[in-house]
């Protein structure tokens, strides 16, 4: 009977141990992994949080004030914007020049909000972006 030797043993989880290690690399390190989208994340949060106090900091006497709040209280107040409060500020849909067919509708942040239905004529119809005669 042959007796193998521990150092064998030894070697040989150290090699799995060593390519187990290497796997788990490749899974959290590919360029989709989930390793890298948290680390992703993280960064771009603190990054995020970094901007927004020194958009707030007048550097001339070192002090931070508070970017306008939304309120949601559905008027655009004064420092709400299209930008940090549309919840208020995009209210209104109505169409920039005519409500004809096809013409489209923006509300106040500029936002695509409808299509215009009506056409000149009460013997048309509007289809989609036209309107078409209603044949009897």
């Amino acid at each position: 009977m042959v007796k193998f030797k521990k150092d064998a043993q030894s070697t040989i989880e150290y090699i799995l141990l060593f390519t187990a290690a290497i796997a788990l690399l490749i899974v959290f390190l590919s360029p989709n992994g989930n390793f890298r989208d948290i680390i992703s994340g993280s960064i771009t949060g603190s990054v995020q949080q970094i901007q927004t106090m020194t958009d707030g900091t007048d550097f001339s006497t070192g002090e931070y004030a508070l970017p306008p709040a939304c309120n949601n209280n559905g008027t655009c107040d004064s420092g709400e914007n299209c930008e940090n409060c549309s919840s208020d500020c995009s209210t209104g849909c109505a169409p920039k020049l005519s409500i004809e067919c096809g013409v489209t509708y923006y509300d106040n942040c500029n936002n695509t909000c409808g299509m215009g239905r009506e056409c000149p004529d009460a013997t048309m119809k509007c289809t989609g972006m036209e309107c078409e005669t209603i044949v009897p």
